[in-house]
């Protein structure tokens, strides 16, 4: 499958919207998550294998090379200006229409309703854009601001999958919230391919 045209960065509202980052914008996507390390250490698995500038750039150089080969789609979450968090669709798998979202937001900006609006735009491009017939999120059990998000969309709850990651020194439960584009549809008609051009 061709990798489709999509215009960035993705307008979510006035004050939000989403971008691919670019290697200049490294330090500043460290910064962010070296302030914000203990609190993403509770549910991400990756923090400890980063923790240089380069680590930094590493991670958007490889994330825009598998953009470049239509293989997964990660972007920055920007604020009023500012980088608050990342927003990725992983792995596409494209024989069977499907991906899952995986996210995370400073820790500052929480309770603002920035990353439900970042992934409710996230999922109406992947339904329109991308032609994805389902999608899935999934999160620790215990991580009750990740499945807020899904359930404020109304992903339905499918599964618990028993011990599905290592974080750090122990397995933890991850629930499974899946959506699919009929269902998408039903619920949000205007949220099919909407995106417009900053400035």
């Amino acid at each position: 499958m061709h990798r489709p045209h999509i215009l960035f960065p993705f307008t979510i509202n006035e004050d939000t919207w989403l971008e691919p980052l670019n290697p200049e914008q490294a330090p500043v996507l460290f910064e962010l998550t070296d302030r914000n390390r203990s609190y993403l250490r509770k549910w991400l698995p990756w923090l400890d294998n980063y923790r240089t500038v380069a680590d930094s750039v590493h991670f958007i150089e490889q994330a825009n090379s598998s953009w470049e080969q239509n293989q997964g789609l990660t972007l920055g979450l920007w604020y009023q200006a500012s980088l608050v968090g990342v927003i990725s669709f992983h792995k596409f798998d494209w024989p069977n229409q499907t991906s899952s979202i995986g996210y995370w937001l400073a820790e500052s900006y929480q309770g603002k309703g920035i990353m439900t609006s970042a992934c409710k735009a996230l999922v109406g491009l992947g339904f329109g854009k991308l032609g994805l017939q389902s999608i899935t999120i999934r999160c620790a059990v215990g991580n009750l601001s990740s499945q807020k998000v899904a359930q404020r969309l109304g992903f339905s709850f499918t599964a618990t999958k028993k011990d599905a990651e290592w974080l750090y020194d122990h397995y933890v439960d991850q629930q499974v919230y899946t959506m699919y584009a009929h269902d998408w549809l039903e619920q949000y008609p205007n949220n099919i391919l909407e995106h417009t051009k900053r400035g």
